[in-house]
C-alpha cells in the first residue's frame, strides 16, 4: 500500500485489520475521535468513550460520560474530555480509570494539552491544568 495524497496532506492507508472492524456500535454516532502513536480514542453523541489500541484494533476499554461528547485530548498519561453539560472528564490510558469528574460547567470549551499543560478555553478566560 502507497501513501495517499490529498493536496498538501499525506495519509498512510489504515491496515486491513483496522479497516474491516466494527469499533463501537453503528446506532452510537460519532462525534469525535483523537489518534496518537498507541491509541486511537473515539468520542460518541450519546457520551461513549472507546480507547482503542492503535496497532490491533482491540478495544482497550470504553467508559460512558452523561451526555453527548464535546473534545477529547490525550496526554502521556491521561485522556480528557469535555461535555456540553457537565464540564471536564479524565480517564487513565492504560485502563480508563476515571481521575477527574469536573462540577463546573465548561459550555463547549474546546481543550489542548500543550508543554505539560491542559488548556481548557471558556467563553471569558484560559484555564490551564498542568499534569503532575
Amino acid at each position: 500500500m502507497g501513501t495517499l495524497h490529498s493536496g498538501d496532506a499525506d495519509a498512510s492507508p489504515l491496515p486491513a485489520t483496522l479497516s474491516q472492524r466494527q469499533l463501537y456500535p453503528t446506532n452510537n454516532l460519532l462525534r469525535k475521535s483523537v489518534v496518537d502513536n498507541s491509541l486511537v480514542i473515539v468520542g460518541t453523541q450519546s457520551g461513549d468513550l472507546y480507547a482503542i489500541d492503535r496497532s490491533t484494533g482491540d478495544t482497550i476499554w470504553s467508559k460512558s460520560i452523561r451526555n453527548s461528547i464535546q473534545f477529547i485530548t490525550m496526554t502521556p498519561s491521561y485522556v480528557f474530555v469535555t461535555d456540553r453539560q457537565s464540564g471536564l472528564y479524565g480517564f487513565t490510558r492504560t485502563t480508563g480509570e476515571r481521575v477527574h469528574n469536573s462540577t463546573r460547567e465548561i459550555s463547549g470549551s474546546d481543550i489542548s494539552f500543550i508543554n505539560g499543560h491542559l488548556l481548557i478555553g471558556g467563553e471569558q478566560a484560559i484555564y490551564t491544568i498542568e499534569e503532575s
